[in-house]
């Protein structure tokens, strides 16, 4: 996987092209780069018959842990032995996987020193780095995250963040360590997390040093709705300040339009779907009659209906349920 760039704008926004090799062809992907939210490989509500319509159809998707580490899960994959490219019938989509579901809401406090925990339909699971290692060799996506601990902004403890950039850090040096003994683990793409929650100082120093691994890009991580929008494009550009042009930039957790947008500005180039999801999942559609504006102020009420609550929609969505 590499990025060719083609254009940098004066606020750090870039145009690209991510270019990835198959066993039998290479592909190109235009940059800033929208990747469907997947669950085990199915976009949720869209059904097969609506997606063969589709025009131009997906080249690009995103896989989460939670919806595939307990079921297929490592053994089932590696009894297969074709890689989850062919298990899901998406041979020829460029596949990233990523460590948690980005719609769902983040918890704290189940993360320990030598794992980090995933939902799945049965329940918490740890992973640790060999867990994950081991799915990663059995599956062969095309570009994983790095196993990480991140820190949402609920996390206000500077010990707990500073515990978090270093135990991510230490992930990363074993999954390092174990790629560079197996060639199927070297032909995947490893995306370095930075992490950090709201400390400035400690964001830097999560990229700061993940720059300093033989990382293929970066995954800027730990958001949610509970950040302001100034302290949101904080994070974001302290973030991509440190980090190399020449690598590709990851982001998910993004529940606006108006964040989308702040973060290809500040110089992201793939962001994820499941904003789209949340406003469906609300009984909402989206709507641009408003101003980038509107959909940042309205942004922290984007997920009334995952954490179960009865809330008007935000400026850029309209209800369907309304019969107005």
């Amino acid at each position: 996987m590499k990025l060719f760039l083609e254009k940098i704008t004066s606020s750090g926004g870039r145009v690209g092209r991510l270019v990835w090799c198959t066993e039998s062809a290479q592909s190109v992907l235009e940059t800033p780069l929208c990747l469907p939210y997947t669950r085990a490989g199915a976009i949720p509500h869209i059904v097969q018959s609506v997606y063969q319509d589709l025009s131009p159809r997906p080249t690009a998707a995103m896989l989460t842990l939670p919806s595939l580490y307990e079921l297929p899960g490592s053994a089932v994959l590696k009894e297969y032995d074709y890689g989850i490219h062919n298990f899901l019938n998406m041979k020829d989509q460029f596949l990233y996987l990523s460590i948690q579901d980005p719609h769902c809401p983040p918890r704290s406090g189940f993360n320990e020193e030598k794992s980090t925990s995933v939902w799945t339909n049965g329940g918490r699971m740890k992973v640790s780095v060999a867990g994950y290692m081991e799915f990663v060799r059995a599956s062969r996506p095309n570009v994983f995250e790095s196993l990480c601990d991140s820190v949402s902004s609920q996390t206000n403890k500077l010990k707990r963040v500073r515990k978090s950039v270093d135990r991510t850090l230490r992930f990363l040096d074993q999954t390092l360590a174990m790629r560079q003994n197996c060639q199927v683990l070297e032909e995947c793409g490893l995306l370095g997390a930075v992490v950090g929650g709201d400390v400035y100082e400690e964001r830097v120093r999560s990229a700061t040093e993940t720059v300093k691994r033989p990382v293929d890009g970066f995954v800027i991580e730990g958001f949610d709705l509970e950040h302001s929008h100034e302290c949101y494009q904080s994070i974001l550009q302290s973030a991509t300040s440190v980090l190399p042009q020449s690598s590709p930039r990851f982001i998910h957790g993004v529940y606006s339009p108006g964040d989308i947008l702040t973060a290809v500005e500040s110089g992201v180039d793939v962001f994820d779907s499941a904003c789209v999801l949340t406003a469906t999942e609300n009984g909402c559609a989206f709507t641009f009659h408003n101003s980038s504006s509107d959909c940042v102020e309205n942004r922290r009420e984007n997920r009334g209906a995952t954490e179960n609550i009865a809330a008007e929609p935000p400026s850029h969505q309209i209800d369907l349920n309304d019969e107005k």
